[in-house]
C-alpha cells in the first residue's frame, strides 16, 4: 500500500483500509467494522459494498448506489439524484440545482471556484470570500440580510473543519473522515440558529439529496472514497479511473477531479546504462504553469534520440511532479524514433508518448530513475486578479 493511507486514529474513531494492485479499496473497518468492496473481474468498476449491489451503465457511470437512483447526461454528467436535477454551463460548471420545492443557482469566479448560491428570484443566499485561492469566509444573506458573516477554519488541505461568527462564537462544526464523509454539528453553540456550510474538499461541494459531493467534472462519494464517474480523461489520469487521489486524502487534494498535462523535449541515451534529460511544459486544473527539468539514470538499450513528447498524470498541481520518481518505456525506430511509457513518482502516476529522431536498435526498452525539479511557476489567472488589484489600488490613490 505504498503511499496509501491504511491507518487512522482520532480521539474517537479508528479507521484501517486495504486496497488491490489498482488502489481499489477492498476494505474498510471503522472501530472493529468491517465493510468489504467487490469489483468486476478484469476491471476497476465497483459492483458491491459489503452486501449492497453497485450498477454501473455502459459508459462506466454508476446508476445506483446505497438504492439512489443516478442520472447522467449523453457526455456523463451527474443531472438527476433523487428527487433533484442539475444543469451545467458550457465550461462545465454546474450553475444549477432543483426540485420539486426549490431552485439554487450558482456563480463562479474566473479560477472556477464557487462565488455565490441564489435563490430562484436571484437574491443571494451566501457568498463566499477567498484568500490565496482558498475559501476564508462566507455570507449568509439567508438569515441576515445584511449578510451574516462567518469565518472558515480548514485544515492544511484548505477543508472547511468549522465556522466562528464575529464574536469568536463556533457556530458550525465538521467531523470528517480521512475520505471526507462529515458528522456536522450545524449549531454547537445552542443558540437556536443552524448553519448550513456545503463546501468540503477543496473543490467540492456537499450535496445533501446524494450524500455526494460535486467535483467540477464530476461527483465525489466520500462514503466509498470513489468518483461515481470514471475520469473523462481517461488512463491520461492514471490506471484507476475511478479512485480519489490514488488512495491518500491526507496529502493531496483533486480540485477538478482531472490531472495535470503537458509537453517536454527529452534527449536519452544508453548503452546498457543510460541516462535522460528533459525540459518539460506543464500545467494543470488551478491554472498553474510550469517548466522543469528532468534529469534521470538507469538502464538502457544501445542508441541515442532526441524526442518530443506529451505527457498526462494524475497528480493535481505541477508542483506534486517535483521530486524522485521513475519512468519506464520501450521505442521503435533507427531514424525516425516513437515511444511512450509510464511516469511514476510520490503519490502519482501516468504516462507519456510521442516521436523524434535518433540512431541505435530498432527496438528498445529503458527504465529510469529521476528527479524532476522546477525551474519557473506561474498562474496567469492570479497573475491577471494581481494586476486588477494593482490598477483598483492605483486609482483609489488617484482619487
Amino acid at each position: 500500500a505504498l503511499d496509501k493511507l491504511t491507518t487512522a486514529t482520532g480521539s474517537v474513531d479508528s479507521y484501517v483500509y486495504s486496497y488491490d494492485r489498482n488502489a481499489n479499496r477492498l476494505s474498510d473497518t471503522l472501530n472493529g467494522t468491517s465493510t468489504t468492496y467487490a469489483y468486476e473481474p478484469f476491471s476497476n468498476r465497483l459492483n458491491q459494498v459489503g452486501l449492497d449491489p453497485v450498477i454501473l451503465d455502459a459508459n462506466g457511470n454508476t446508476t445506483q448506489l446505497r438504492g439512489m437512483a443516478l442520472g447522467y447526461s449523453p457526455d456523463n454528467r451527474l443531472i438527476a439524484a433523487n428527487d433533484s436535477n442539475y444543469g451545467y454551463n458550457g465550461m462545465g460548471e454546474r450553475v444549477v440545482k432543483t426540485n420539486a420545492a426549490t431552485a439554487t443557482v450558482y456563480v463562479y469566479g474566473l479560477q472556477g471556484q464557487l462565488m455565490a448560491e441564489l435563490d430562484s428570484s436571484g437574491q443571494i443566499e451566501k457568498a463566499y470570500i477567498y484568500l490565496n485561492g482558498q475559501a476564508f469566509a462566507v455570507l449568509d444573506y439567508a438569515s441576515d440580510t445584511a449578510g451574516e458573516l462567518a469565518y472558515i477554519h480548514a485544515d492544511h488541505l484548505g477543508t472547511p473543519q468549522g465556522l466562528s461568527d464575529e464574536f469568536a462564537n463556533i457556530v458550525w462544526l465538521a467531523d470528517c473522515s480521512p475520505f471526507g464523509l462529515a458528522i456536522v454539528n450545524e449549531d454547537p453553540d445552542l443558540d437556536g440558529n443552524e448553519v448550513t456550510l456545503n463546501l468540503r474538499f477543496p473543490g467540492q461541494y456537499y450535496d445533501q439529496e446524494s450524500q455526494l459531493h460535486y467535483n467540477y467534472f464530476r461527483d465525489y462519494d466520500p462514503g466509498t472514497g470513489r468518483y461515481v464517474q470514471s475520469d473523462p480523461i481517461g488512463l491520461g489520469g492514471g490506471l484507476n479511473t475511478y479512485v480519489y487521489v490514488s488512495g491518500n486524502p491526507l496529502r493531496y487534494i483533486d480540485l477538478l477531479g482531472l490531472d495535470t498535462a503537458g509537453i517536454s523535449i527529452n534527449v536519452n541515451f544508453g548503452f546498457g546504462v543510460g541516462g535522460t534529460i528533459g525540459l518539460n511544459v506543464v500545467g494543470d486544473d488551478s491554472g498553474n504553469i510550469a517548466i522543469q527539468s528532468v534529469l534521470g539514470g538507469g538502464g538502457d538499450t544501445p542508441g541515442a534520440s532526441l524526442t518530443g513528447n506529451y505527457e498526462a498524470t494524475n497528480a493535481d498541481t505541477v508542483y506534486e511532479l517535483e521530486g524522485p520518481g521513475s519512468q519506464a518505456g520501450m521505442d521503435g525506430g533507427e531514424v525516425l524514433v516513437i515511444e511512450g511509457g509510464a511516469i511514476f513518482g510520490q503519490g502519482f502516476s501516468g504516462w507519456y508518448a510521442g516521436y523524434g529522431a535518433g540512431f541505435g536498435s530498432p527496438v528498445g526498452a529503458s527504465g529510469y530513475v529521476t528527479d524532476t525539479n522546477t525551474l519557473l511557476a506561474f498562474n496567469p489567472f492570479k497573475s491577471y486578479e494581481e494586476f486588477i488589484r494593482w490598477l483598483e489600488e492605483l486609482s483609489n490613490e488617484c482619487d
